[in-house]
């Protein structure tokens, strides 16, 4: 042997016996994780310790497996850094893998808090919406944090300790690894409930399994989007699409099958709407798995329509607004995270505004919160009701005013004017996390005793019943909503649609977390009648619209994009809607297509037996192409504006270009007249200002309208730069302020963007913002010498640099 080989064999040995000695060290930190887990599981649930603990060493198993397999690249690596230095391999290691378990036990403590797994949903919020979620959710123990900073510290300076017993371990390694090469993967099969599988899983491994299915994108040639589009519409054939350009669109023919229940007067119904956050059909309604927690509620779906079988479109409130009132598509992470850049779409909040209805918003909490303000102000919603608005009132938790003081404000803002005809919608907010509601004792104990009766006490962790009686609150706060609203004039020509936006307990079985109740109540009925037939929010806009245009007359687009014909009233248990569905990471994760549940991996059938909806399987595995084709299509039409036609979309020019900026001369020249200050080079942008102590310090478009103009399509892009603070307006928002005024100076319209949001708490960098906004003169009905302006507005007048403006405003005939 030659004394190269030699000493490369020498290596070999010294760095596998220093990989062999980490390995242990990271072994004992694991099974410190696996004990803390099981301890703060216990605190939070009251699932006992041993249950706990039996999970967590299943888990502690699939841990070492993942570990083993994770060597085969980890090693290589180890040893080429040793041949460097062999102290630069062991730090290298350490700190990666304390980094690794800092991941590891944060993740816990927020699977210990919220109950379900970290995912890739960290990444569709902003910072301060991160911020805000977790300052308004339950707290961990003082003593989680210090167990562990106290594990992290233990593994890092533990971790280059020699072992007395490496002979053995290299033996248990060495088997270890060749076992693991044969054992499969952890899957929510070889558990009883997911709570079981989310403790087990690897916490670190199921984040980044998450991520990576969240960036999988295939770019497409035009001509493959038209054989895409081929396949999807090949599977709807009651539909005759309209253009290859727009994969959804086909001719309206939804069939109005409400009418037989309703009794109408003359005038248009109102319609109101009450979404509840977290309303599962577990819970809730005759046949519940539990005992019910809204016997108010149930009594409307005794008197009223009520579908038994109703299906939510996601695992979390982001997408309940876009299905429930426009059957939209989900994009990338939402249809409502396109905030100002939303493509064109039809609504049956628009369509009801250009048919007379006055519309109105409440919600207890704050409005921009999943980039709901957005998508309502994109409705043309002119009357908000939400947290900033209700200062004035203390009864509150952390996401907000107590659903009970909103419904009352509600009420008390709604105007006696019967003239025109009302949509109201109402989300609640107070069943979420932590679950802090009035009562909460009493109301707990009396729901404790419930489960106790049907004998269903065990089923649910003891710290968690206080979630579930959360509902008898909301329920007697919705009792007393209508009860409020039986006081009005027009109360006997009002329509109550109730519904939850999904199952608040993510450890539910798959199908329970979207399977929520639906209800529609009103005097108008004139017979009651259960439905076992599969409905979902998708089918509630085209249902509600074929029953106003029957009875009313309403006018409505010929063309629609909502691929679901409205709610089946059939007394039998059948499925014929389409309901594609977001994971709790924003992954389009499931698909109903008639009677078929698919996911990425199968396809399962539903059934429906003594009145409980299931999945078996199902081997119909041609469906998967439906699947393939609707989550590439759907990121599409969101992506490139084609949900509807448009001329914006389409490419068809418009016929007046009233301004463009697009250069940087032309920049100076637009802005020199409108501010005082210098332009200069900042940070690597050239002819940036510098704005200081302006209450407002930019006014980028005023532009008187005419009567003749039908639309005007504005398009604008700049950068900002925000020193740190170290004051208290810190986090300030800097606002873009788009307001329009009649000739007299009377505002009609208004709608702000509070720039620092969109980064939060990121400052001394650039930032790029870009919107487009299409002004109808059928939505926003403006006049002849009507002003419109779109400002900065900058309350706490801190410091701020602007640049690179660019802006495009056209005028479509």
């Amino acid at each position: 042997m030659t004394k190269r080989n030699f000493n490369f064999l020498t290596n070999l040995k010294n760095t596998l016996n220093q990989y062999l000695t980490f390995s242990f060290w990271l072994l004992v930190a694991a099974i410190l994780i696996r004990l803390f887990e099981a301890i703060i599981l216990t605190y939070t649930t009251g699932v006992p310790f041993g249950s706990n603990l039996l999970y967590n060493c299943k888990g502690l198993f699939f841990d070492m497996v993942y570990f083993a397999r994770c060597s085969l690249i980890l090693y290589p690596i180890f040893f080429l850094l040793s041949l460097i230095s062999s102290k630069l391999a062991l730090w290298t290691f350490r700190i990666l893998f304390t980094v690794i378990l800092l991941i590891s036990l944060s993740a816990i403590i927020y699977y210990s808090i919220a109950g379900i797994l970290l995912d890739s949903i960290i990444f569709s919020y902003s910072v301060k919406e991160l911020l805000f979620t977790i300052s308004s959710s339950q707290q961990a123990p003082w003593w989680a944090y210090l167990s562990m900073l106290a594990i992290l510290l233990f593994f890092l300076f533990i971790s280059n300790r020699q072992i007395g017993f490496l002979k053995y371990w290299c033996w248990f390694c060495a088997i270890f690894f060749i076992s693991s090469l044969f054992v499969g993967k952890i899957t929510a099969k070889q558990f009883e409930n997911n709570r079981d599988f989310y403790t087990a899983n690897n916490k670190v491994v199921y984040l980044c399994q998450s991520i990576r299915e969240g960036v999988k994108f295939t770019k497409f040639t035009p001509q493959q989007m038209e054989e895409k589009t081929a396949v999807f519409q090949s599977y709807f054939p009651e539909y005759q699409f309209v253009d290859s350009r727009y994969p959804f669109l086909y001719f309206n023919n939804a069939e109005d099958n409400l009418t037989p229940f309703f009794n109408f007067s003359p005038e248009k119904p109102n319609l109101v709407f009450i979404i509840v956050e977290g309303l599962g059909r577990e819970f809730s309604g005759e046949f519940s798995k539990y005992p019910s927690a809204t016997p108010f509620l149930d009594s409307l779906a005794k008197t009223g329509l009520s579908w038994q079988n109703c299906l939510s479109t996601a695992q979390r409130t982001f997408a309940v607004m876009p299905a429930i009132f426009g059957a939209l598509p989900f994009g990338k992470n939402g249809f409502m995270s396109y905030k100002n850049n939303l493509p064109e779409f039809n609504s049956l909040i628009k369509i009801l505004i250009d048919n007379g209805y006055k519309t109105s918003f409440f919600y207890g909490g704050w409005l921009y919160f999943d980039d709901m303000y957005y998508f309502l102000n994109n409705n043309h919603i002119k009357h908000f009701l939400d947290e900033n608005r209700l200062l004035n009132i203390n009864e509150r938790n952390q996401w907000g005013v107590y659903d009970h003081q909103m419904f009352k404000e509600a009420i008390n803002q709604l105007q006696s004017d019967t003239s025109q005809p009302r949509l109201d919608i109402y989300l609640t907010v107070t069943t979420h996390d932590p679950f802090e509601y009035p009562n909460a004792d009493k109301l707990t104990q009396y729901y404790k005793n419930e489960l106790k009766k049907n004998g269903k006490l065990k089923e649910i962790p003891p710290k968690h019943v206080k979630n579930y009686a959360s509902f008898l609150y909301l329920d007697n706060s919705i009792r007393q909503l209508i009860q409020d609203y039986q006081k009005r004039s027009d109360f006997d020509n009002t329509i109550f649609i109730i519904t939850g936006d999904h199952h608040f307990n993510m450890q539910a079985e798959e199908l329970a977390i979207y399977h929520v109740p639906f209800i529609i109540w009103s005097p108008l009925l004139k017979q009651s009648k259960q439905f076992p037939a599969l409905a979902s929010h998708r089918d509630i806009t085209p249902a509600m619209l074929a029953l106003l245009s029957t009875n009313f007359k309403i006018s409505s687009p010929e063309k629609v994009a909502w691929i679901n014909r409205g709610l089946d009233t059939s007394s039998a248990f059948r499925a014929t809607t389409f309901i594609p569905m977001m994971d709790l990471g924003r992954n389009l994760s499931h698909l109903v297509y008639k009677n078929y549940f698919i996911t990425k991996n199968e396809v399962k059938q539903f059934e429906y037996k003594e009145n409980v909806l299931s999945l078996k399987k199902s081997d119909k595995e041609e469906v998967f192409t439906l699947f393939d084709a609707y989550k590439i299509l759907d990121l599409h039409v969101a992506e490139n504006d084609a949900i509807i036609e448009n001329r914006v979309a389409s490419g068809e020019s418009f016929s007046t270009t009233i301004l463009d900026i697009s250069s940087s001369k032309n920049m100076i020249d637009y802005l020199q007249p409108k501010i005082d200050e210098p332009f200069a080079t900042f940070q690597g942008e050239k002819n940036a200002i510098f704005f200081k102590n302006y209450l407002y310090p930019l006014n980028i478009l005023t532009l008187e309208l005419e009567n003749k103009q039908t639309a005007l399509l504005a398009q604008y892009e700049f950068k900002i730069f925000i020193p740190r603070l170290t004051n208290k307006d810190e986090n300030a928002a800097i606002q873009l302020v788009t307001v329009m005024k009649r000739s007299n100076g009377e505002q009609y319209y208004w709608s702000n963007e509070e720039l620092n949001t969109v980064w939060y708490g990121q400052y001394d960098k650039w930032a790029t913002f870009t919107f487009k906004e299409l002004f109808k003169k059928k939505n926003y009905n403006y006049q002849d010498g009507d002003i419109l302006s779109i400002y900065l507005y900058n309350p706490s007048q801190r410091p701020f640099y602007f640049s690179n403006l660019k802006l495009k405003v056209e005028e479509l005939n």
